[in-house]
C-alpha cells in the first residue's frame, strides 16, 4: 500500500517512537499492564474446519479381475463427459476448465434425501488421465463443506458403480493438499497485525484502504492465509470474523496421517500496535499497516539498531490474551471425523 512508507518516513514521529522504547526498557512491564482493546473486550470463539482436500491415486483392479487401459479408462470418461444429460440426474456436470487432464467432471451432491436437495458448490472435482509423465493418473478435490454423510454416501455409491474406480482405492491415495481453516469470531483482520516471522514473502489484498486478504508465504508454497471472512458472507457490520486458513501443500502422505497434522498456527504471531504506550494514534496506525504489509521485521527496520530489541519486546507485549492455537487445534481428529465421515478410515 503506496501511502505506508509515506508515514513511517515521518522523522518526527520515528523519533517520538524511539523516544517511547526507551522508555520501555526502563519499565519492561508497562505494555504487560495496559487496558484491554475493544477487540478482546469482546466474546471471541473459534471454529476449526477442514476446507479443502486434494487426493491423487492410479487405478487398481477391481473385484479381481483385469484392470482396463488407461485408454480405455479415458474413453469411459470421455463418454460420461459427452453424455452429461444422462447423469445429470446423479449431479454430474462439465467443470469450465480440465487443466492438464485428459478429462475432467464435477459434481454436486445431496445434502439431503427428502425432499432431494443438491449442493449450491460442486461436492467435488474428479480428473481422469493426467497429461504430466509419471504423474498418478486420477485427482480427486474434495469440498468438505458440501459433504455430510448423504454427500459422502452419494459419492461412494458413484466410485463403486458409476466411475467403477472402487471407493476403497481411496485408502491408498496420496494427499497432495489439505487446507485447515480457523474461524475467529469477534476478531476483526484490521484490527491487529498478521506475521509469520519466518515468512517474508507476502501478497496483499486491500480496498478503501481496509486489508481484505493477506498471504504470509508464497502462494506455490504452503502459505497462511488470513481474510475478511465476514465481509466474505455479507455479515451485519457487528458481527466479525477472521479467517486463518492454512494451505498444506507438502509434507502429506496419506489419509490416515491427516489426523497426526501438527498445529499449523503455532508460529502465527497476531500483536496489536494499538496497546503501544503513550505512541501517538496515527504512528500506531502507521506500524499496523507496516506490520500487515512487511510484517514485524518490516517495523523494526524502520528502527534504529539501539531500539530494535525495545521494539520488539513492546511489540509482543500486545499479544493477546484469546491467541491460544493449540487448545483450537484439539479438535482437529474430531474436525476431520465430521468432514469425512467414514473415509479416512474406510
Amino acid at each position: 500500500m503506496s501511502h505506508a512508507p509515506r508515514l513511517l518516513g515521518c522523522e518526527r514521529k520515528i523519533m517520538t517512537m524511539n523516544h517511547i522504547l526507551k522508555s520501555t526498557s526502563s519499565n519492561s512491564h508497562h505494555s504487560q499492564s495496559m487496558g484491554k482493546t475493544n477487540t478482546e473486550k469482546k466474546a471471541v470463539t473459534f471454529n476449526l474446519s477442514l476446507d479443502k482436500l486434494t487426493l491423487v491415486f492410479d487405478p487398481k483392479p477391481q473385484g479381481g479381475g483385469d484392470q482396463p487401459t488407461k485408454e480405455d479408462l479415458i474413453n469411459f470418461f470421455t463418454s460420461v463427459y459427452c453424455n452429461i444429460s444422462i447423469y445429470s440426474d446423479l449431479g454430474i456436470f462439465r467443470p469450465r476448465s480440465k487443466g492438464g487432464y485428459a478429462v475432467s467432471i464435477a459434481g454436486k451432491v445431496p445434502l439431503s434425501e427428502s425432499p432431494l436437495i443438491w449442493s449450491q458448490p460442486a461436492g467435488y472435482l474428479l480428473q481422469i488421465g493426467c497429461k504430466t509423465e509419471g504423474a498418478a493418473f486420477y485427482r480427486l478435490d474434495i469440498n468438505p463443506a458440501a459433504l455430510n454423510p448423504i454427500g459422502i454416501a452419494h459419492l461412494r455409491a458413484l466410485f463403486d458403480y458409476e466411475f467403477h474406480i472402487g471407493w476403497s482405492t481411496l485408502t491408498t491415495a496420496r494427499v497432495t493438499r489439505c487446507d485447515a481453516a480457523l474461524d475467529i469470531d469477534g476478531v476483526a483482520l484490521n484490527d491487529w497485525v498478521w506475521d509469520l516471522p519466518q515468512r517474508r514473502s507476502r501478497t496483499i489484498h486491500s480496498k478503501a484502504e481496509k486489508f481484505e486478504t493477506i498471504y504470509i508465504g508464497g502462494k506455490t508454497g504452503s502459505p497462511m492465509v488470513v481474510y475478511d471472512k465476514a465481509r466474505q458472507l455479507k455479515l451485519p457490520p457487528e458481527q466479525e470474523r477472521t479467517r486463518v486458513e492454512f494451505r498444506q501443500c507438502k509434507g502429506l502422505s496419506s489419509l490416515g496421517e491427516l489426523a497426526k497434522m501438527p498445529c499449523p498456527f503455532e508460529k502465527l504471531r497476531i500483536l496489536n500496535p494499538m496497546e503501544l504506550p503513550q505512541t501517538h494514534l496515527p504512528f500506531k496506525r502507521a506500524v499496523l499497516i507496516v506490520g500487515n504489509t512487511q510484517g514485524i521485521r518490516g517495523i523494526t527496520s524502520l528502527l534504529p539498531a539501539s531500539v530494535k530489541e525495545n521494539a520488539v519486546l513492546a511489540l509482543h507485549g500486545t499479544k493477546p490474551d484469546w491467541w491460544k492455537p493449540a487448545d483450537a487445534w484439539n479438535m482437529w481428529p474430531e474436525t476431520l471425523s465430521k468432514a469425512l465421515p467414514g473415509l479416512l478410515w474406510a
